[in-house]
């Protein structure tokens, strides 16, 4: 009942959840120590959603789905602990939070008006829209990066084939042979209308730094590597350690 009624941002209330989780560990003869701040994260959070942690709890109980389904792989059986409160900014009071009546409102409840308005500002360049970056894009997508001042730029050279559809979600079957950035952009964008995106069919490499130049890059406020080919990642990597841009760095055959 504390959880269900309480503000983000509202002192009391996270008193409150602090004095009922110490209740129940008595209750219970638990005997664990009750971590204040992070209950009353947890107490300041609990009434929004963010979109990197619904991902990753999505993702995570398919994987386990799938293995019981098939007989293949055996599924974890423990408890699973994950949070993310260090992008939780500091201090946040109920009128940092007050919510808009918009599509942004869960993520605003979590983490405040403030950074809500610089991810909608950010500049991101995605290099890749195969599965990871299909991934990449529907998670910045329903986040809002770069919606009202921002933009994001995805560049992929390939064509979409049948054999893509298993774990390329942003694809469907009357999606083969055409251009996979535009093709994934374009899906992007029904799932966020306000989303700004740009797809190009560039290979990223000394052979189109015409393209993407000092003033491409120094509009940026990151790169997300999308990539299994690990030239082209490795090359990425030189590019924004010379710009001094964070990299989010990945590939489904794990590091190179």
């Amino acid at each position: 009942a504390v959880v269900s009624t309480q503000s983000t941002g509202n002192k009391e209330d996270g008193e409150k959840f602090v004095t009922a989780c110490k209740a129940a560990n008595e209750a219970h003869s638990l005997g664990l120590e009750v971590n204040e701040d992070m209950c009353k994260g947890f107490a300041n959070g609990c009434s929004g959603s963010l979109v990197g942690v619904q991902a990753f709890i999505g993702g995570s109980t398919a994987q386990e789905v799938m293995k019981a389904c098939s007989g293949k792989f055996m599924p974890i059986k423990q408890w699973v602990y994950f949070d993310c409160m260090e992008i939780v900014p500091k201090g946040l009071k109920e009128a940092d939070c007050e919510v808009k009546g918009s599509r942004y409102d869960g993520q605003i409840l979590c983490l405040g008006q403030e950074l809500n308005q610089k991810i909608a500002a950010q500049r991101w360049f995605v290099v890749g829209a195969g599965a990871i970056g299909c991934e990449l894009l529907k998670n910045f997508s329903m986040m809002g990066v770069g919606h009202e001042k921002g933009m994001l730029t995805v560049t992929d050279m390939d064509i979409i084939e049948r054999s893509n559809l298993n774990r390329q979600f942003l694809f469907r079957s009357w999606d083969v042979t055409k251009l996979k950035s535009e093709t994934a952009a374009k899906a992007a964008k029904e799932m966020n209308p306000d989303l700004r995106i740009t797809a190009h069919q560039n290979r990223v490499g000394p052979e189109t730094e015409k393209i993407y130049t000092d003033a491409f890059f120094a509009e940026l406020d990151g790169v997300a590597n999308a990539l299994d080919n690990v030239d082209a990642r490795s090359y990425m990597d030189r590019r924004c350690v010379y710009y001094k841009l964070p990299l989010l760095e990945s590939g489904t055959l794990g590091t190179k």
